[in-house]
């Protein structure tokens, strides 16, 4: 080769180089039969609210996504910023988005000059969050933060980052207590190529406090119904009072429903509550019913039989409602 073939030949390598190695770039780091590590950190920043009406959660959190790639070691050189489409990323995705989370860092890739790479970006806003609600108001939950790799699982080995893996002292989300998480590796079915994705979840179980459902929903539920009893030890030739006071008490029961239908999503199967307040509606209806039987009998002339019917309902309808109490809140 003269030497002008030379020359153009080291012209062109030195040209075409840059193309070549961002393109390069962009591939999977490391052999094509062995699966790239990524590493993923998930640290909750604060739980905002749990809503169960719409079963999802209001969550802050930051992603951290880690992985090696020699291509860009560079000995003796400084860490460097690469935009997302200048190198491979393995483009985590959130699986159980329910609305379209916000980013509150730039989005950039970082490389130190051994070539570790780190994605880190803070999320937030709403993920689903599906409950069984048969034990409310005395529920525990779990709920978790799915992270899938949009990748066949045999080019990505997932592992988990422990020490950027974990959640806030202190959460403000009202009405829960939640424990410190923990982290589950799977792979998520996507139907749609009928393969197998790496998935990383960040879960944790919440356990509801009930001092709110039992002070501002249990205690007002019970004062109803022991309301309604009262007629019970009303002279029995009032009738209107009583039946005032069973009526009363029937359409205050019946507002109550409507109050507590904004608590819950429209479930198909009934809940520890709903049980509770059936049996508490019922009660007040069959004092209504005693109500109108004593009159009757009173005005009848079967007078014995309608102090029998006070007496018997004096003793009955508590044990009745101590049995509703422990079938929905202890059996």
């Amino acid at each position: 080769m003269s030497h002008l073939g030379r020359s153009l030949a080291i012209a062109a390598c030195l040209f075409c180089h840059p193309i070549c190695v961002a393109e390069d770039l962009k591939l999977r780091p490391g052999p094509v039969d062995t699966p790239t590590e990524v590493a993923i950190g998930l640290y909750v920043i604060d739980v905002i609210d749990i809503l169960q009406v719409t079963q999802s959660m209001e969550i802050d959190f930051v992603l951290h996504v880690s992985w090696h790639d020699p291509r860009l070691a560079v000995e003796g050189g400084e860490s460097r910023v690469f935009g997302m489409t200048d190198v491979w990323f393995p483009a985590p995705i959130v699986a159980n988005e329910r609305r379209l989370l916000t980013r509150k860092m730039p989005e950039f890739i970082a490389a130190d000059p051994e070539g570790n790479m780190l994605y880190r970006q803070r999320f937030v806003g709403e993920v689903s969050a599906p409950v069984d609600l048969r034990d409310f108001p005395l529920d525990r939950q779990k709920f978790g933060i799915r992270i899938v790799l949009p990748f066949p699982k045999d080019q990505i080995r997932l592992v988990s980052n422990e020490a950027r893996t974990g959640r806030a002292a202190r959460l403000t989300v009202p009405g829960w207590e939640i424990d410190e998480g923990a982290v589950v590796r799977d792979y998520y079915f996507y139907p749609a190529d009928a393969r197998n994705l790496p998935m990383y979840t960040f879960g944790f179980e919440a356990r509801r406090l009930t001092g709110y459902y039992v002070w501002k929903v249990l205690l007002p539920l019970l004062l109803i119904v022991c309301m309604s009893w009262t007629a019970f030890w009303m002279d029995r030739e009032q009738f209107a009072p009583r039946l005032g006071v069973a009526t009363t008490s029937m359409l205050t029961l019946i507002a109550y429903w409507f109050v507590l239908g904004n608590l819950l999503p429209r479930l198909p199967y009934l809940t520890r509550l709903d049980h509770f307040l059936i049996g508490s509606t019922m009660l007040v209806f069959l004092a209504l019913v005693q109500t109108v039987s004593m009159s009757y009998w009173q005005r009848t002339g079967r007078k014995s039989r309608a102090r029998v019917l006070d007496q018997t309902a004096r003793i009955l309808f508590p044990c009745i409602y101590l049995a509703v109490v422990l079938t929905a809140f202890v059996l």
